[in-house]
C-alpha cells in the first residue's frame, strides 16, 4: 500500500514538471513570436517606403526580400485562390504590406498548431525546435534590416569618399 502511493506522488510531481517545462517554454516562444511580429511589421513599413523592386538597386529591397522569403508559402496559397475564383486583389503599391500580413498570419498559424500539438503530445522538445527557428528567422530579419541601413548610409550618408571609384571615369591605356 505504501509503495503504491509513492508512486502516485512521484508521478504526479513528475507531470507537473513536464508541465512546468512546457509552461517556461511556451512563454519563450510567445516572447520570441512577438518579437518576430514586430521586426515584420518595421520590416513592411521600411519596404513600403520604396518601389517594390527586388532586382533594382534599391534601399528597401533587403526589407523586401526579407518579407519575401517566409511568405513564398501563403502569397502562393493566396495567388491559387485568386486564380482558381478569378478574384483580382488591389494591391499594388501596397506589396511590402501585404507580404507583411501573409507573414504574420503564417506565423501565428503555426504558433497555434504547434503550441497546441506540444501541450497535447506533453513534448517541450517541439516548442524548442520551433523556438529556435523562429530565432533564426529573427537574426536574419536583423541582419537583412542592417544591411539596408548600411545600404541607406552608403548612398544618402556623405560618404562618397569611400566609393570615389564609381564616380571617375575608367582610363584606357590609348588616353595616356
Amino acid at each position: 500500500m505504501i509503495k503504491t502511493a509513492a508512486h502516485f506522488v512521484q508521478a504526479s510531481s513528475s507531470r507537473s514538471r513536464i508541465q512546468e517545462k512546457l509552461r517556461r517554454e511556451w512563454k519563450r516562444l510567445t516572447l520570441t513570436v512577438v518579437v518576430y511580429i514586430v521586426l515584420v511589421v518595421v520590416s513592411a513599413w521600411i519596404g513600403s517606403r520604396g518601389e517594390y523592386n527586388l532586382a533594382g538597386d534599391s534601399i528597401n529591397g533587403f526589407a523586401l526580400w526579407f518579407l519575401l522569403l517566409p511568405g513564398y508559402l501563403a502569397v502562393g496559397a493566396l495567388g491559387a485562390i485568386c486564380w482558381c475564383f478569378g478574384i483580382v486583389l488591389p494591391w499594388c503599391g501596397n506589396e511590402a504590406w501585404l507580404l507583411g500580413i501573409c507573414d504574420i498570419v503564417q506565423i501565428l498559424l503555426i504558433y497555434v498548431l504547434v503550441s497546441l500539438l506540444a501541450f497535447a503530445r506533453k513534448k517541450v522538445s517541439s516548442l524548442e525546435m520551433f523556438r529556435h527557428f523562429v530565432r533564426i528567422l529573427v537574426f536574419w530579419g536583423l541582419f537583412q534590416l542592417a544591411c539596408c541601413a548600411v545600404r541607406g548610409v552608403w548612398s544618402y550618408g556623405g560618404i562618397s569618399g569611400l566609393h570615389r571609384g564609381e564616380q571617375t571615369e575608367a582610363v584606357t591605356p590609348d588616353q595616356r
